[in-house]
């Protein structure tokens, strides 16, 4: 079957899920449901452990890519299929034993942003992605939830025999029913698997993560992926997060990056990626960084005592126009002022109007006095307080 034949199919569903399972899905041949293994053959067998990219990818296991929005999801399982499909190392990090083979179904942006992210990726590793015959992509993603489309990919993943297969991005390739049902969405999930690992073929689904995550700028775990079933899927994971707010005059994106699995690989790390613009000369770049945790972390900790250092400072230069503002008006007030009245002009609260009082009191530049209030018939003294400096004089901070 050619490439267009499989698209076909894609674009020309039939069927649903529930007759895929009545039909046996994509089992070719009927095989006992419950295989009996005793520990004799399970032991003596070799179920070896065989990594795609160690600390990474593992084979035969459901692999999810969850991040918020914008956090180059796509970009970063784009430039892990260049690494397995060439055999070099991802992020400069994580060795790939071997080049295997990879397609991808894109289903944002079209071919011309695949295009540009490969393009940049390319400059990034060396590579001329022209010439990487291990890679194939396809600019449509299967729904899970029909047979067609589940069958149309039997086909295509049979005719190309890849080793992985990513999907992007996952939400396209659900109905919408039920996406808060764990069981209905472990039907979903199953067939995909049905589909992918008896061909040997391990399954990368992209993901969101939900919007109601309690720090949105720590790093990503499990149960922040949006909707239900995927944390109980996922057999291994790489999961994205923003370290600090995306800011569009900054081309810098600075993120936390984690990677795990049932297999007991687990590592978190900073990832920093440079985009650069499309005003640049050359366009936009593909620069990512790993940056050890703890790095990132004595950063960010430096960065937060800096803020509350220029905050104190800003509250500290505020605090001094305010003495300098009391202190020109009592000074233009001969005859004295109340507390009363210098609170209704600063239009603070008391404990404010007290810190200004007192500084002022220390630093010798007021003192008490009283002030004669006139009644109809009497007058009286109140407790106030005046400039102890000439009006030249009346300025305490410049």
């Amino acid at each position: 079957m050619s490439i267009a034949d499989s698209s076909t199919m894609l674009t020309d569903p039939t069927g649903n899920l529930e007759q895929f399972a009545i039909d046996g899905g994509c089992v070719d041949e009927p095989k006992p449901l419950f295989a009996a293994i005793t520990m004799q053959e399970l032991m003596s067998a070799n179920y070896r452990l065989d990594y795609l990219c160690r600390g990474v990818l593992v084979r035969d296991q459901p692999t999810l890519f969850g991040g918020p929005h914008k956090t180059f999801k796509t970009s970063l399982a784009l430039n892990l299929a260049v690494n397995l499909a060439t055999g070099t190392p991802f992020l400069d990090h994580f060795e790939v034993p071997e080049a295997v083979k990879v397609c991808a179904f894109l289903g944002e942006g079209g071919l011309g942003i695949t295009q540009d992210i490969f393009r940049r990726i390319g400059q990034t590793e060396n590579i001329d992605i022209a010439d990487v015959e291990n890679l194939i992509v396809t600019d449509r993603v299967p729904r899970l939830d029909d047979a067609g489309h589940l069958n149309a990919v039997k086909a295509y993943l049979s005719e190309h025999t890849p080793a992985v297969a990513i999907f992007d991005p996952l939400y396209l390739a659900l109905s919408g029913a039920d996406v808060s049902n764990v069981f209905s969405m472990g039907d979903r999930l199953r067939a995909l698997n049905d589909i992918c690992l008896p061909l040997g073929c391990t399954p990368i689904l992209l993901h969101h993560l939900r919007k109601n995550r309690a720090d949105n700028f720590a790093p990503a775990g499990l149960d922040d992926l949006a909707m239900a079933g995927f944390a109980e899927y996922a057999g291994q994971w790489v999961l994205l997060s923003r370290r600090v707010a995306y800011d569009a005059d900054d081309p810098m994106h600075r993120l936390w990056v984690s990677f795990g699995g049932r297999a007991g690989h687990g590592s978190a790390w900073g990832l920093d990626i440079f985009e650069g613009t499309v005003d640049d000369a050359g366009g936009r770049v593909w620069n990512p960084e790993l940056r050890k945790q703890e790095e990132v972390r004595a950063e960010a900790h430096g960065q937060q005592n800096q803020r509350q250092i220029e905050k104190g400072k800003t509250k500290q230069a505020e605090f001094e126009a305010m003495c300098n503002r009391a202190l020109a008006w009592i000074a233009g007030k001969p005859e004295g002022v109340t507390k009363r009245k210098l609170k209704a002009f600063l239009r603070v609260g008391d404990n404010k109007l007290e810190q200004v009082v007192s500084f002022l009191e220390e630093s010798d530049t007021i003192g008490p006095c009283k002030i004669e209030v006139k009644n109809n018939k009497s007058t009286r003294l109140i407790d106030g307080f005046r400039a102890v400096k000439s009006q030249d004089d009346e300025t305490l901070f410049v």
